[in-house]
């Protein structure tokens, strides 16, 4: 996800454009590739000058914004070429880290151009949401960056993200230099921010049905999944997520595999959210239908019909019994599962029992409709 930067330097408002812009990215990205680390005289009185000319000064028209010193000090300066020490940021190293920076930024309403916020007033919205939900925020805007950052010729679960990115390079080149295969889309989505007090009670038969999960989590060798911190809150909010995509399917008018999920859950870090969105690579961006399913009367509705749906499947009562099913108990393709496209680790970590409760425990569910 692109972030707003924490900084208002110039040079770093600049960047966004050089990396963002659809008028002039390209631009930048040619002149990039032809005279990284080439001799700095040369870059000031030929390659600058050069690319400020071209297709009659369009950059400059298009950064208006910022005067003429400004960009080519900012051009200079992405040219250069900085060895490793001089590149040394802030940025996270791993998802957690990630997540942990986009979930702040989301839920301080943090914006730019590319990452358009709107928070929603919790009083307009029914009781049930309100007892379950601590905030909802549109995202009317979003950059989205998916880079291939690692890979396995076998089983996905088999293999954690710092293995299977020390299979990218053979031997792996310093900045910057360093790069990865990526693609950029732009995408709409719906925040739901969980109120954590839904989780403050220590309920044994949820501990008993999370035990089986974490059996089998601990016998992982590896892997995504043994990555996961799984807890009771990650249980039920990633189960809420699917119930909801299954039914944003039919209330946005998106195929479930459009829609996507992005899970910001660690107690330890106090996240107790989730991103549910679409995307697609058009520059103009997607239609808007889902973020309308935000708002307060459809998303009552959509709230609603979820945890109704999540009473009953048609596999139960063998879909809700404590037998896992893979890294899931209650949870099947009937009920809960997405398409692969869909699910953040594997369709997996997903159980309608702690949601909703099952036939012969009612009161396990956490969000039971009344």
């Amino acid at each position: 996800m692109f972030l707003p930067t924490k900084t208002t330097d110039v040079t770093e408002e600049l960047e966004v454009e050089f990396s963002q812009n659809p008028q002039i990215k390209h631009d930048i990205k040619t002149f990039e590739q032809d005279w990284i680390n080439k001799p700095v005289d040369q870059i000031i009185n030929i390659g600058i000058p050069g690319l400020l000319a071209l297709r009659k000064g369009k950059i400059l028209n298009v950064l208006s914004d910022f005067n003429e010193e400004e960009i080519k000090s900012a051009l200079l300066k992405r040219v250069a070429g900085s060895n490793e020490s001089n590149n040394k940021t802030d940025e996270p190293e791993n998802d957690i880290e990630f997540k942990l920076q986009e979930y702040e930024a989301i839920t301080k309403l943090s914006s730019n151009k590319y990452f358009k916020l709107q928070n929603q007033d919790l009083n307009l919205y029914s009781d049930q949401v309100k007892n379950a939900v601590d905030q909802i925020i549109l995202v009317n805007s979003m950059l989205q960056t998916k880079a291939l950052v690692g890979f396995t010729r076998n089983s996905p679960t088999e293999v954690d993200y710092k293995k299977a990115r020390s299979l990218m390079w053979k031997k792996q080149p310093s900045l910057p230099d360093r790069w990865l295969p990526a693609i950029q889309n732009y995408a709409e989505g719906i925040f739901i921010k969980f109120n954590k007090n839904l989780f403050s009670t220590n309920n044994e038969l949820v501990k008993k049905r999370i035990s089986y999960l974490q059996k089998l989590q601990e016998n992982l060798d590896g892997g995504v999944l043994k990555e996961v911190n799984l807890s009771k809150e990650l249980l039920t909010i990633h189960t809420i997520s699917h119930l909801l995509i299954k039914n944003l399917s039919f209330d946005a008018g998106y195929g479930a595999a459009s829609i996507g999920e992005r899970l910001y859950v660690d107690p330890k870090l106090d996240m107790y959210g989730v991103l549910i969105y679409t995307a697609q690579g058009d520059a103009e961006g997607t239609m808007g239908g889902l973020v309308g399913s935000g708002y307060p009367d459809r998303f009552d509705n959509l709230f609603s019909n979820s945890l109704r749906q999540a009473l009953w499947c048609s596999t139960d009562p063998v879909c809700n019994e404590i037998i896992p099913k893979g890294f899931n108990l209650g949870a099947c393709y009937s009920c809960t599962l997405l398409p692969e496209t869909s699910c953040e680790i594997l369709n997996s970590f997903l159980d309608r029992g702690v949601v909703v409760g099952t036939q012969n425990e009612p009161e396990l569910g956490y969000l039971r409709p009344t």
